[in-house]
């Protein structure tokens, strides 16, 4: 009761003072604000990006905006000159001209690095994805048709404040806003994301709303199911009763219920943008907004909530409300094999060949390989290369027969591929490949396993033996390390490819192969909130927030965090003050990787994909 917090709180307190303190370093710097103005699609080989800088610092500086490619497909990119004679405040729009390479095709990804530098050191750095004439499957044009694709309830209406002076869709077109609002304006049109790889909304957006208080969100469902809120790259996580007491310092006081009018634990948009305009972009995929992703019959609206009374609270605000501009849902359609050969979705998969090939594909001679791999038992025909049995003593295994006196001839550089059908890891995590393998002979060539994931049009190399390997045909059998397969969730073809040496002497034999994955087991149950946790912002290198739904039930949580290899990086248990955990210190120790997060309790367990960069 009295004026020291009690000592459990001092560590949490201090943990937010720092964050509180970091921010006021910043701004009393050299600090600009980097907006991303372009749309995911890219539908010209040339033309310019178009970038937004805000001078937040109370130290001006010169700022740089270097752009590079990462992706071979760009051609070039010409950053714009250095920036000069900023005012605090101001907001100046860039265009960076870009050429693409003439060979590019549809849906291929487009990737370039933007780093933000004032005259001390790099203020921001990120790499920027976008997707060449990908499926726009709806543009909404208000110049044109008004508010005639939307449903509206409320005070939502057409604005002729929209983006770079266009007419806009604003929450109240007539400034300030009324208060006691519960409007909504939903899209007509619904959308069927089953056969896409991913899904992209975008739309200009600028807000000027009562912070902490007031809100927006864009929302999304499934038929007729719940109206959940979206993650994008600007949503915030609402406040609450106990983060937003009230000032008084303008002689006012917040009631109870306006103090908890924002929706804890889910995402909105509030607070004052200061007229500056941001391209929001929603994405839905595997990692992010998981619950639409895939489904049919998907629906979006808008929601605009204000509670009883506008108080600016010392924060500069004319209570604009929300605006939208140039709604646009498009798709990237997923690359499915056609798996011609069939598919298997079960594992593991093992083959000791002592009842045949069983799944395994010969290539056609002299269209795709030269040669075929050869079930045999014993040593081979030739002397002084090959084994003597199976792996471990057993009978039948695979070889290359390298000699030249065969139909078709073995050698020189003789070519052997053995196929698998495709294998369906949708529902599968930590694939992987072993076998054993048997390489005597003085003249060996190479045995690689590779990877196709476009039902082998092209081909990825994960893995390569060269030379002899054994010293003689009796000697032990090696095995090959644990290979991961990078697959997880997808569909994908593997091949064995022996090359023969330029002597008889280079049989390569092969048994025991073994290939393996983690099934995905959660319940129903688990399933269920598995989809509505959420991690932002994924793709990350620096933050990354896992937000709870409200139905998590407990006060606890334990997060691990696991390689592709399936490797423990990271445990523990964290207990609860709100929906949300911090990972930025665990983030910032992971390389550039692909990795797995799994979030539980008692009741359940939620595993969620990120991608580090």
């Amino acid at each position: 009761g009295g004026f020291w917090p009690a000592p459990q709180f001092i560590y949490k307190i201090a943990q937010r003072a720092m964050r509180m303190n970091f921010v006021n370093a910043y701004l009393s710097g050299k600090l600009v604000r980097f907006a991303d103005l372009n749309t995911t699609d890219v539908n010209a080989l040339s033309g310019n990006f178009e970038f937004g800088l805000e001078y937040l610092g109370q130290t001006l500086s010169d700022i740089t905006l270097n752009v590079t490619p990462v992706s071979s497909n760009i051609a070039s990119l010409v950053p714009p000159a250095t920036q000069t004679g900023w005012s605090k405040l101001e907001q100046r729009n860039l265009n960076v001209p870009y050429i693409l390479n003439s060979g590019i095709t549809v849906g291929d990804r487009i990737e370039f690095q933007v780093t933000v530098s004032n005259s001390d050191h790099v203020i921001y750095q990120t790499n920027i994805v976008k997707y060449y004439q990908p499926t726009v499957v709806f543009a909404d044009n208000p110049d044109a048709t008004g508010t005639s694709n939307w449903t509206t309830t409320g005070s939502w209406g057409t604005s002729s404040n929209g983006y770079k002076n266009t007419t806009g869709i604003a929450a109240d077109p007539t400034p300030p806003y009324s208060n006691n609002q519960n409007s909504t304006i939903t899209l007509n049109q619904t959308f069927n994301f089953s056969s896409a790889q991913a899904a992209t909304v975008q739309f200009y957006a600028t807000w000027d709303l009562e912070r902490n208080f007031d809100y927006v969100q864009l929302q999304g469902r499934v038929g007729s199911g719940p109206w959940i809120a979206l993650s994008g790259k600007y949503t915030k996580p609402a406040a609450t009763e106990s983060t937003n007491r009230y000032s008084t310092q303008t002689g006012t006081t917040k009631s109870s219920a306006d103090q908890s009018n924002q929706p804890e634990g889910e995402l909105v948009y509030d607070g004052n943008q200061q007229d500056l305009w941001v391209m929001e972009e929603i994405y839905i995929n595997g990692n992010d907004n998981t619950f639409l992703n895939g489904q049919n019959n998907v629906s979006f609206r808008f929601v605009f909530d204000t509670d009883s009374a506008n108080n600016a609270d010392g924060y500069p605000t004319n209570f604009e409300g929300f605006t939208f501009d140039d709604f646009q849902v498009t798709t990237i359609n997923a690359n499915i094999p056609t798996c011609v050969d069939g598919s298997i979705s079960d594992f593991p998969v093992t083959e000791d060949f002592e009842s045949g090939q069983s799944i395994w594909l010969q290539a056609a001679n002299g269209s795709v390989d030269d040669i075929d791999w050869t079930l045999n038992s014993g040593t081979t025909p030739s002397t002084n290369t090959g084994p003597s049995t199976g792996a471990n003593g057993s009978t039948w295994y695979l070889y290359t027969e390298a000699s030249a006196n065969v139909v078709p001839a073995g050698n020189p550089t003789k070519r052997a591929y053995l196929y698998t059908p495709c294998l369906d890891f949708t529902n599968f995590t930590n694939a992987q490949i072993q076998f054993d393998y048997h390489m005597f002979g003085a003249d060996i060539g190479s045995l690689n396993v590779e990877k196709s994931d476009d039902d082998g049009q092209t081909w990825s190399s994960l893995n390569t033996i060269s030379g002899q390997q054994q010293g003689s045909n009796g000697a032990n059998w090696s095995t090959s390390p644990a290979i991961a397969l990078s697959a997880d969730g997808q569909i994908i073809k593997l091949r064995f490819f022996g090359l023969t040496g330029t002597s008889f002497n280079g049989d390569i034999a092969i048994d025991n192969i073994n290939i393996t994955a983690d099934a995905n087991t959660l319940d129903n149950d688990q399933f269920e909130v598995s989809d509505l946790v959420e991690l932002y912002p994924n793709p990350t290198n620096e933050a990354l927030t896992i937000r709870l739904p409200n139905s998590w039930g407990s006060n606890n949580a334990q997060v691990a965090i696991n390689d592709l290899n399936g490797r423990l990086l990271y445990k523990e248990e964290h207990v609860l003050e709100s929906n949300r955990i911090d990972l930025r210190k665990e983030v910032r120790k992971l390389s550039p990787s692909i990795y797995f997060i799994t979030v539980s309790n008692e009741e359940f367990t939620a595993k969620k994909r990120i991608i580090v960069e």
